[in-house]
């Protein structure tokens, strides 16, 4: 009895000591990622491994954090598989719930885009898009059985500022183009359910809007066939918006179609509303 109760003392200071030890491992680690040197460390492996993943150039400036609330990552650069630019931006910055993420829930309270700009083609011979390459490496090949899980996504972003955010589309594929680009955006959602294609507004201020977009391609059934399917139209549920408070300053919308002939320009300088709702039947596309 003497030597068993011995061999459980024994083993229980080995695990307590274990169990020390490796305390004391986490909490230098911790330590050690929160320090300037610990986070250029981060930065250099995340650059690193995304360099690898995606086999293109990746700069990060810098990666800023405050584990589990923050992560801001600065002067961005992502080349497409052509070396030509596809993001590029000063900052990025999330505010979110980390420890809801090991519990499956992504809970977003903000995320900030600073001077960011997208680079979005396609070539006249090409069906895929210079952003596929980012798609495939994440994704992996697509399952070929039906996903029959109708549970929402578990997914709530609260509030979206942009400053100076644009994305340029150029597809000679199908003979469209369009730049679109941002000055100033505010917006704080009180529902985000892009996998029901549900959005609530609480408040939606923005200035400086700019969409011109032109047509200069008649797509026939061939590569409409080939085109990425339409979430809106293909969706099982309906498309809704509706908010609180909207406010839009600066707006400026051209649309050039030189193959119907239709050209459409509007410049409004201010656009306010209230309780504003807009809903979009499956496969309709009509207004409410």
């Amino acid at each position: 009895m003497a030597s068993a109760k011995n061999i459980l003392i024994k083993t229980t200071k080995v695990i307590l000591w274990i169990f020390i030890v490796v305390s004391i491992l986490v909490l230098v680690l911790f330590g050690f990622i929160n320090t300037n040197a610990g986070k250029r460390t981060v930065r250099n492996q995340v650059e690193s491994y995304l360099e690898k993943k995606l086999k293109t150039q990746i700069q990060i400036g810098s990666i800023d954090y405050s584990l589990p609330k923050w992560l801001k990552i600065k002067n961005v650069y992502i080349q497409d598989q052509k070396k030509d630019t596809l993001l590029y931006g000063d900052e990025l910055a999330v505010d979110l719930d980390m420890m809801k993420l090991l519990q499956g829930n992504t809970d977003i309270k903000k995320v900030v885009l600073k001077n960011i700009g997208i680079n979005i083609n396609r070539s006249e011979n090409d069906t895929a898009f210079n952003y596929q390459f980012f798609v495939d490496a994440f994704t992996g090949n697509k399952s070929t059985t039906k996903n029959k899980d109708t549970a929402a996504l578990k997914l709530t972003l609260t509030q979206m500022i942009f400053d100076n955010v644009g994305v340029k589309f150029k597809d000679k594929y199908a003979g469209n183009d369009f730049n679109a680009s941002i000055k100033n955006l505010d917006l704080t959602t009180t529902k985000f359910q892009p996998d029901r294609l549900n959005f609530g507004i609480d408040n939606l201020t923005a200035n400086g809007v700019n969409f011109f977009m032109k047509t200069y391609k008649e797509v026939d059934t061939k590569i409409e066939n080939k085109l990425p399917v339409d979430t809106l139209t293909n969706s099982p549920y309906k498309f809704l918006i509706s908010g609180s408070h909207v406010n839009l300053k600066n707006i400026n919308v051209e649309i050039d179609n030189t193959i119907s002939g239709m050209y459409y320009f509007n410049k409004i300088g201010s656009l306010a509303g209230n309780r504003i709702f807009y809903s979009i039947e499956q496969t309709k596309g009509l207004a409410d």
